[in-house]
């Protein structure tokens, strides 16, 4: 499940955008999920947020879209603002 191709350790401040691109082009590049995961998971996002409190996000598409179960992770050294009310740090995806 875990893949080490797929944990990012950030030392940039990025925005939720650049974070979750990053991750998803990954997941994307070596046939983790299906083409319309990116769609899938910024639909979520846009429905309700996907943090989780604590400074965690736990971003997934709106609808199944793996081809693979593997879990991308990213850590961050500054907070960035996932919505309205959370910061995050850590995000799996």
């Amino acid at each position: 499940m875990f893949d080490g191709k797929l944990i990012y350790l950030l030392k940039d401040k990025l925005t939720k955008e650049k974070v979750l691109d990053l991750m998803i082009d990954d997941l994307e590049k070596y046939h983790y999920v299906e083409s319309d995961f990116r769609d899938n998971v910024y639909k979520r996002e846009d429905l309700y947020s996907t943090a989780i409190g604590g400074g965690i996000a736990i971003p997934h598409p709106i609808k199944y879209a793996a081809t693979q179960s593997k879990v991308s992770f990213a850590r961050l050294n500054e907070p960035i603002k996932w919505d309205d009310k959370n910061m995050i740090k850590y995000a799996w995806c």
